[in-house]
Parts: structure tokens; sequence; C-alpha cells
């Protein structure tokens, strides 16, 4: 048998999970649900807004919502970079959270431009009556 994997996931400034001798992560791509397991080739994937499964050697299952993810598989280390994550028992909560979160940040985004927009536009309506004002 293979040596177990090595999990680590980390939020947008620090590590949120770091789980030895794990023997499968499950986690979801645009094409559909994958497993990992201990000796799975290098891979690559971003994850769509889903749960990641982890389960450890002594059977013990663990859950992880993540939102903006990639997760990146070498050599029995299986890293996930998320840029919203939640880590708890209940996966229907987690994800909801995550989304929640996730809209909230687009939403915040989409504010800041058209603030931005909206400045940018005074600015120019200013410059040019200024310049028509002046002799």
């Amino acid at each position: 048998m293979s040596q177990p994997m090595r999990l680590s996931l980390y939020g947008l400034d620090h590590l949120l999970v770091q789980a030895e001798d794990v023997c499968r992560i499950d986690a979801e791509d645009s094409s559909g649900h994958f497993a990992l397991a201990p000796g799975h080739a290098d891979f690559i994937a971003l994850l769509v807004p889903s749960i990641v499964k982890w389960i450890a050697r002594s059977g013990a299952v663990q859950y992880a919502a993540v939102a903006d993810a990639v997760l990146y598989a070498e050599a029995g280390q299986v890293q996930i970079f998320a840029r919203e994550a939640a880590i708890g028992d209940h996966p229907a909560a987690l994800l909801g959270q995550v989304q929640t979160t996730r809209r909230r940040r687009i939403l915040d985004a989409q504010s800041a431009q058209r603030s931005a927009a909206a400045l940018d536009e005074a600015a120019r309506r200013h410059i040019s009556a200024m310049s028509r004002a002046q002799p």
C-alpha cells in the first residue's frame, strides 16, 4: 500500500487544515466529482464552489466548503488554496456559508467598481467644465 497523503488547506491568509495520514480526498471541479488516493498521479484542478471531504486512515471524515479554489497534488502532498473556505461537520451548512460569503464579496467588488466609475465620470465632467470656463 502507498504512503498516506498529506493535506494542507489554506484560506486567504492562513493555514486552515493540516491533515496527515489521509487515505482519500473527494473534491469537485467543472468536469464533476473526483477522488484522490495515495499513489495518485500529480494533479491540478480548479475547484467549483463545493464540499471537499477527506478521510483519514483511522476512518475519521472531515469536511470543508471551498470557493475560488485550486487543488494541487504532487508526490502525496495535496494543497488546496481557497479564497473562501469553512471547516466543519455539516457539509450543507458549510457550503451555504461559503456561498453567502462569496456572493457578498462579489457584490462588494461590484459596488466598489460602480463607485470608482462614478468618481471617474465626476472628475471628467469637472475637468471638462473647467477647460470650457477658461478664456
